[in-house]
């Protein structure tokens, strides 16, 4: 009876010890290090900076030993998660992007994508690689790849990765308008399709180097490079028309794209797409004041008007685009957005802005119009300087009507002969 006693006693503590012990491991909560770059003794400088340290242009293939104490910081944007990407990592900051070349595999497990890193540069080389400027080692006198147990120390994270930090990639309307500066960046194409949708994979077994055309409205194309290593390679091409956002490359001078995994396509539905590969059906050209008109540019395939009159007088001249009527009865979230490009000053103080109306009687003057928030073109000078994207411009609160859009020019009258010319282009609703 006794031992009975005891042993009950010897019981009763155990379990209470082991509580106590299972509650204080409850508590305690293991410490949490959060990396920190150390970047000491050394002079910071950007991704164009490190881009620039050449005293010359490097040839293809090139390599350029870097000898200076540099720290580069910047944002990874892209990793080899889905196995599109092989043994590279790309990161960016404000002034460019580039790509990181490092014999090592399942890099995303410590570099994720808007992880912060420093790069430690002293010691290893930017190479040009098919055009492509790039941070890594040295192999047979040409770019290389840095070797794996030396990426902690020369590839430093800093803080915890954050999606936040990742940047807006550039975004252009179609497969076109990028330049070498975008390189290694994140971009984005929009309202473009695949050539053979629906009917070819990402990468067919066996492929070795599976490629893959994309193409926007108006011809222009661009090529997908995929991995047979991929997660998506057995995936069949979307059908429809959508944005895509990847990593600019580039291989015998022509753009092309890497995407980081199947998310960064998006297809949607289009409401209107006007490319203005002919003159447009349905479309209204309204002056309201001058002898300049909105005219259809048959070279360059673009709504385009001119309000300058040759002689100098300054003429002022007040000048509508109108749509033709689309329906957004079943539309939730339609999203508007075109390019603009534009040459010349003008002392008008808005030379042109778009606008809609529920309710478009035949005559613009008459009509009531509300204006849009958009991106216009800034371009002063004698000579264009590229397409300007608008944004992504919300037509929401629009859902379930039928409506137009207009664009609206407009020069000045002050007696010095100034005018602005404008071209409009790729204008698109889709439903995202």
């Amino acid at each position: 009876m006794k031992l009975q006693i005891i042993f009950l006693i010897f019981t009763i503590s155990l379990g209470i010890l082991t509580l106590s012990s299972c509650k204080e491991l409850e508590l305690d909560t293991p410490p949490y290090h959060i990396p920190e770059a150390d970047t000491s003794g050394g002079t910071m400088i950007t991704i164009e900076q490190l881009k620039n340290l050449p005293p010359s242009p490097l040839p293809s293939p090139g390599i350029y030993l870097i000898d200076s104490n540099y720290f580069v910081k910047g944002i990874i944007t892209a990793n080899d998660e889905s196995g599109n990407i092989y043994k590279k990592l790309y990161m960016q900051d404000s002034t460019g992007g580039i790509v990181l070349s490092i014999d090592a595999k399942d890099m995303y497990l410590k570099y994720p994508i808007g992880q912060t890193v420093y790069l430690n540069c002293k010691g290893f080389y930017l190479g040009n690689s098919y055009g492509i400027p790039q941070f890594g080692s040295v192999f047979e006198g040409g770019p290389g790849r840095i070797i794996s147990d030396k990426i902690d120390t020369i590839v430093m994270l800093d803080g915890l990765p954050d999606l936040s930090f990742i940047p807006d990639p550039k975004t252009v309307v179609g497969a076109s308008g990028f330049s070498t500066s975008d390189l290694s960046k994140l971009v984005k194409i929009t309202n473009v399709s695949f050539q053979e949708a629906g009917t070819n994979l990402f990468a067919n077994p066996g492929e070795s180097y599976p490629e893959r055309t994309v193409v926007d409205a108006n011809g222009n194309t661009m090529v997908l490079s995929n991995s047979s290593y991929a997660t998506f390679a057995n995936d069949t091409l979307p059908e429809g028309t959508g944005d895509i956002t990847g990593i600019l490359s580039t291989y015998n001078s022509e753009y092309r794209l890497y995407i980081r995994d199947i998310d960064d396509i998006q297809m949607y539905t289009s409401i209107l797409a006007e490319y203005f590969g002919t003159e447009p059906s349905g479309w209204d050209k309204k002056s309201i004041s001058g002898d300049a008109a909105w005219i259809f540019n048959s070279t360059d395939l673009t709504m385009k008007i001119n309000g300058w009159d040759g002689d100098g007088t300054g003429a002022g001249n007040d000048d509508y685009l109108v749509s033709a009527s689309f329906d957004l009865s079943t539309a939730v979230n339609p999203i508007l957005s075109f390019s603009s490009r534009r040459r010349f000053a003008d002392t008008e103080t808005e030379p042109m802005a778009v606008y809609i109306t529920t309710d478009y009687t035949g005559d613009a003057s008459t009509t009531s119009w509300t204006k849009l928030s958009a991106t216009f073109d800034l371009n002063t000078t004698s000579s264009f300087t590229g397409w300007v994207s608008s944004g992504e411009i919300n037509l929401s609160e629009y859902s379930g009507s039928d409506v137009r859009i207009a664009f609206r020019y407009k020069s000045s009258s002050d007696g010095n002969g100034s005018a602005s010319f404008w071209d409009i282009d790729n204008v698109s609703i889709v439903d995202k």
